[in-house]
């Protein structure tokens, strides 16, 4: 009998942290001695239009703390306790540790014996202006260090044809040197495979380069190098690249002039680069006058680069020792608990509309709940990359069971004892796609 998988889907929930720890208690198994990692969302201090606006880019403080003192209570003053994140490049980790207060909660836990940390992962921090970069700074990164892992050709990149890849930064040779066809190198925190228990705190949101983003696209941010991340492949479906959905003039040419365009701003020279600001403005009006929602740079439900990135990344926190050796059993215990009470739909992941669910996921594998995570928000996860090809997966696999066999128990009627087939539309809390994906990634008209 093919195993059973169950997905907790709590449907009224609000921000109430007592009432949350009431509801999350017993999911967390931790003991005391033990080192645990928790890994929030926090990609941004807020809506890139709107800055005033975050409760729906990262997981709550709310969430965060309640989740942080359940784990030191069930420590009983004996052991350690890291909270981390490598945000994106250009964020202030300050100012997303700012909201709620979340840093200096987290610290008064020191109170009760536990060590506990509260860390920016990253190694460096970009500095942008006008969408374009123009300096960055040294960060002192992971305390405990990071390690190379290198999956070679175990990774899910290796049988990519077009090794061209772009990722968080201008300088691509520098991730070619990562990614190529020998190589699929990983900057990973130490603090990450020291880790006994990893307990994913993610946001529930739409997706530009992923359709949608949960328990597996928050690993990202257990890299201390975003630029070490392929995001998507220079080039059109034509010649295995994924930067635009067809080739034409227009494309060939930004192609051609942005690859000239990243040489000079790879060197983050700040009045040179601040030159271009205007001229990058003048050219995105001219360019996408008759279309407002250009596809560029991997934003469509064509990317065949982000995933792959994603599941690998998934691998190493599961099966990679804490020497950073892939073993063929899972080196910690896991747990997700995704943050939907305020979620984001539409032009995620930075600058989404907030879509009010009032939901909590739980689960144990991060494929599940990714795969119920789709369904509730009204998608089909074999149209989503991330979480289809996450059954796929063979060596260090990240789940053995199929997406039929996952059953929902809930709070609410509509999910309780369900399966994925029970889910439609009409039950969903039908969230509106990223453009590039909409009309791609939704049930299909006959589950509508």
């Amino acid at each position: 009998m093919d195993k059973m998988e169950q997905c907790y889907v709590y449907t009224h929930v609000a921000y109430d942290k007592k009432k949350i720890k009431e509801l999350l208690f017993d999911f967390i198994k931790v003991k005391p001695g033990q080192k645990v990692l928790i890994k929030p969302n926090w990609v941004r201090e807020g809506h890139i239009d709107k800055p005033d606006e975050w409760e729906h880019i990262i997981t709550h403080p709310v969430i965060v703390e309640a989740v942080a003192e359940i784990v030191v209570e069930k420590m009983h003053g004996n052991g350690e306790l890291k909270v981390m994140d490598s945000p994106m490049s250009s964020s202030s980790f300050g100012k997303v540790v700012k909201r709620g207060n979340i840093k200096e909660k987290l610290l008064q836990l020191n109170a009760s014996g536990v060590n506990v940390q509260v860390l920016d992962l990253r190694r460096v921090r970009d500095y942008m202006k006008g969408d374009i970069l123009i300096s960055s700074k040294d960060l002192p990164g992971d305390p405990a260090g990071f390690l190379e892992i290198d999956l070679h050709k175990d990774s899910l990149l290796s049988d990519k044809k077009n090794k061209q890849y772009f990722g968080a930064d201008y300088d691509v040779k520098q991730l070619r040197t990562l990614h190529n066809e020998e190589n699929n190198i990983y900057h990973i925190a130490k603090s990450v495979l020291e880790a006994d228990v990893v307990i994913n705190l993610p946001k529930l949101k739409t997706h530009r380069l992923a359709g949608m983003t949960g328990a597996l696209k928050n690993l990202v941010g257990i890299t201390v190098m975003k630029n070490s991340i392929p995001h998507y492949t220079i080039g059109t479906p034509e010649n295995n690249g994924d930067d635009y959905k067809e080739k034409s003039s227009k494309s060939q040419f930004e192609i051609s002039v942005l690859s000239i365009m990243r040489k000079i701003w790879k060197k983050k020279n700040p009045v040179i680069n601040s030159f271009f600001i205007p001229l990058k403005k003048i050219y995105a009006l001219v360019a996408d006058r008759k279309d407002k929602q250009s596809i560029r740079g991997g934003i469509w439900y064509g990317n065949d680069t982000v995933w792959r990135a994603v599941l690998d990344l998934n691998r190493i926190l599961l099966y990679a020792d804490k020497n950073g050796v892939m073993q063929t059993t899972q080196q910690r215990e896991y747990l997700t608990i995704l943050d939907a009470v305020y979620a984001g739909e539409n032009h995620g992941p930075l600058k989404p509309d907030k879509k009010v669910c009032n939901t909590i996921l739980v689960g144990s594998n991060p494929v599940a709940v990714d795969t119920v995570a789709c369904a509730i928000m009204g998608y089909d996860y074999k149209k989503v990359p991330t979480v289809r090809e996450g059954y796929r997966v063979k060596k260090y696999p990240l789940i053995n069971t199929e997406a039929e066999n996952i059953v929902l128990i809930s709070d609410s009627k509509e999910f309780h004892e369900k399966k994925l087939a029970d889910i439609s539309w009409d039950t969903s809390f039908q969230f509106v796609p990223q453009f590039g994906w909409k009309g791609h990634i939704e049930l299909s008209e006959t589950e509508r």
